[in-house]
């Protein structure tokens, strides 16, 4: 059974706050308890166009961070539907999912270098598009379109249809709950130790900034 997050837009100087921090860490705990089982997170328009406000240490390790590992760890697959501005935490959110889907509206970049450091996006990123790219956005702060971001590998699939997020969490339920979860472990498990470390030198490095 798919369980769905909908991740509505705040408004400027709220996105990915504590208050959506907090309801998106209760939709990953309600969805670790039923390994298997896909969990579509709907983002709505700029919800997930972060600027942090606090690059203290114990924030963004404890906090930001923390909720990167909790989607990169999650026991079932975790599907990313995007129609607006991704950028910082939102960035490193999105990319930490097995599969993401975009509207022709959407973008992707790291934003500031404080955004940058806070979304803990870096290693995910170079990993699905390169040194190369990783690099451009963080220093020029450019943005990818949708179609940029689709032949570079941040999502999987470009659609206008407003269903395009639920019709792909259909389809990978259609696994069951065992093998995804099994496949969830196979795909994502080497990966924990290294996308740890880089996580905590980056945080450290936000402080430092």
């Amino acid at each position: 059974m798919t369980q769905v997050h909908e991740a509505t837009d705040p408004g400027a100087g709220e996105r990915l706050g504590p208050a959506a921090r907090a309801a998106l860490l209760d939709a990953l705990k309600r969805h670790a308890r039923t390994p298997g089982d896909p969990l579509l997170i709907r983002v709505e328009g700029d919800a997930w166009r972060h600027e942090p406000d606090d690059l203290a240490q114990p924030v963004v390790s404890g906090q930001l961070h923390e909720l990167v590992l909790r989607v990169h760890a999650a026991p079932g697959p975790v599907i990313v539907h995007v129609d607006g501005a991704v950028r910082g935490l939102g960035l490193g959110l999105a990319l930490a999912a097995d599969l993401r889907v975009a509207a022709p509206t959407a973008t992707f970049g790291t934003g500031s270098p404080a955004a940058f450091l806070a979304g803990g996006a870096g290693r995910l990123l170079a990993g699905v598009a390169g040194t190369g790219v990783l690099a451009h956005l963080a220093w020029t702060g450019a943005t990818l379109a949708a179609g940029e971001a689709l032949r570079h590998g941040l999502v999987g699939s470009v659609s206008a249809d407003p269903d395009a997020g639920a019709a792909l969490a259909a389809r990978v339920a259609a696994i069951g709950a065992g093998p995804a979860s099994a496949l969830a472990r196979a795909l994502r498990g080497r990966d924990r130790p290294e996308l740890t470390a880089a996580l905590d030198y980056e945080s450290w490095l936000a402080g430092v900034g």
